[in-house]
């Protein structure tokens, strides 16, 4: 056969045929048109040859155990000089094992050092402070110099309705209280004073843009329909990134469904639900499964789930689009073990003006000794949730 044939045959290519002839370890004959012809033992030659290179044997090894059988049988047992080339490479192989072991080994310990100081340089980085649940505060000026009291970078502002901080006497101060009692109990559902609260808040964050970010309210008891003209016109319309405070009544929870359904189909909105009174546990149970049916809405529990915070925690194991404001929580026990057990899914609050944002803070920085956990905490967790920069 010609040397095209052989090279098809074998899968070896003319060069390399052409370069065994000249390693005499393959032979062919001319024709006398001067082409090389092959016979049939050079396919099984070239294999042979193949094989021995693919234990890592030179051309040269291979001519001088090209004779020797490459499956010893009991008639043509294996040739001392194939066993002395192939203890001989097997040595070698087991230097550059050695060797590259070594090398691996110090691959290793200087990537390490890399990510050591990669991770270090990252953990020193200054992470943004971010209270994630405060209300909108009067005046203006007064929210701003408790941020930087407290040394906050931004808010996550929501809408009020009614303004405590303003409260000169003990008389004033329960007229609002009982404003926001009679928002919780539903006696009161105010269309039109939940929109000045929004035009309100919307002023106040375009007064200080890279201070605040909103939140914004919308009425109970709406239809899917009337949720997203709501949210088009309300929420989407003022940029704001999420819905809350929601305050449902104890046995109405299921009345948010349309909500979580509405926030869905524009984004999947976060949701933050006042989750302390009047709720009991059975309506926080129910919120829960509303956030399993829709797992792609991110659902705050506003105050760890008031005095049922223990429970609640164990209830949001397996439910990883639920995250957990520490808000208004009357033990610090409750935010301790919150963070311990959902590090990635627990954020600092203050829920201003009912608690300063320093006091909170401290809470914070008190029982959170691990210093990442303490900074994702305290804005890490909820820059992620709203991919604020």
């Amino acid at each position: 056969m010609l040397i095209k044939e052989l090279s098809r045959r074998t899968g070896a290519s003319v060069r390399s045929i052409r370069y065994y002839e000249a390693k005499e370890i393959l032979n062919s004959c001319r024709l006398e048109n001067g082409y090389r012809d092959y016979d049939d033992t050079a396919v099984e030659r070239i294999k042979t040859i193949q094989f021995y290179l693919s234990l890592g044997l030179t051309t040269d090894n291979i001519a001088q155990i090209i004779e020797c059988p490459t499956a010893p049988t009991a008639d043509r047992p294996l040739c001392q000089a194939a066993y002395k080339l192939y203890t001989a490479k097997l040595n070698e192989v087991n230097k550059q094992l050695a060797l590259l072991q070594t090398v691996q080994s110090r691959l290793q310990d200087r990537s390490r050092e890399f990510e050591a100081t990669a991770n270090r340089k990252k953990s020193e980085a200054k992470t943004m402070i971010i209270d994630s649940h405060a209300h909108v505060m009067l005046p203006p000026e007064k929210q701003l110099q408790l941020m930087t009291a407290a040394k906050i970078d931004r808010t996550v502002l929501f809408t009020s309705t009614i303004h405590p901080e303003t409260a000169a006497t003990i008389e004033g101060l329960e007229q609002e209280l009982n404003r926001l009692y009679s928002i919780l109990n539903g006696t009161v559902n105010p269309l039109q004073e939940r929109i000045c609260a929004i035009e309100e808040l919307v002023s106040i964050i375009a007064a200080s843009p890279e201070k605040y970010i909103g939140f914004g309210s919308i009425p109970s008891g709406f239809s899917y329909e009337e949720n997203i003209d709501w949210i088009s016109n309300y929420i989407l319309a003022n940029n704001l990134r999420g819905i809350g405070e929601l305050a449902p009544l104890s046995g109405q929870v299921a009345q948010l469904e349309p909500l979580f359904q509405a926030s869905r189909e524009t984004g999947n909105l976060p949701l933050w639900v006042h989750a302390f009174f009047p709720l009991n546990f059975e309506d926080i149970k129910e919120l829960l499964m509303l956030a399993k049916k829709y797992s792609t809405v991110p659902l705050i529990l506003g105050h760890l789930g008031g005095v049922h915070w223990l429970n609640t925690l164990k209830a949001v194991k397996d439910i990883p689009n639920v995250y957990l404001d520490l808000s208004a929580t009357f033990t610090t026990m409750a935010p301790s073990f919150a963070i311990k057990l959902y590090p990635e899914r627990t954020l600092f609050s203050s829920d201003a003006p009912y608690c300063s944002p320093l006091t909170a803070r401290t809470i914070i920085e008190q029982i959170v000794e691990d210093r990442y956990v303490r900074e994702q905490v305290l804005g890490g967790n909820i820059a992620r949730l709203l991919n604020i920069g």
